[in-house]
């Protein structure tokens, strides 16, 4: 009876294994799918029509004299056609959160002498009240 126990009990567990190794092995497909749709989305390509063919060869031959991009020359040696590093950005940031202070608690833990030590507690009085209460507290930043 205990062998036929057994006995079941590995072949649920080789069960359980099967599973999950076929789990993992979808997982690596499915991703690995991903990842050549990603690969197939990133490449581009320089076909233009004739119409803009002399277009793109004036970009080749003009003189970028801006600091930013740091490689706008280049691109326009190849054809790309990029804007001028020019705008205006303004930014603001505001937070209003609360602050929840509860189950305070004090310890000590003496390393040189472990006796002279006691564990986390509340602070109480001696009639069992909280000897420390906090309000409502809010934090507001601005940047």
């Amino acid at each position: 009876m205990l062998q036929n126990y057994i006995i079941f009990m590995s072949l649920n567990n080789q069960k359980l294994i099967n599973h999950q190794i076929m789990k993992k092995i979808l997982f690596s497909v499915v991703m690995l799918l991903l990842f050549i749709l990603t690969v197939d989305a990133q490449y581009t390509t320089k076909r233009i029509s004739k119409a803009q063919q002399a277009y793109t060869d004036s970009l080749k031959n003009v003189k970028y004299d801006y600091f930013f991009p740091l490689l706008g020359q280049g691109a326009y040696s190849e054809g790309y056609d990029i804007p001028y590093p020019v705008g205006i950005m303004a930014n603001f940031f505001w937070a209003d959160q609360g602050i929840l202070i509860n189950n305070l608690q004090l310890g000590y833990k003496n390393a040189y002498n472990p006796g002279n030590s006691f564990e986390l507690r509340p602070i109480l009085d001696e009639n069992g009240k909280e000897l420390i209460k906090f309000g409502k507290n809010r934090n507001v930043s601005y940047s």
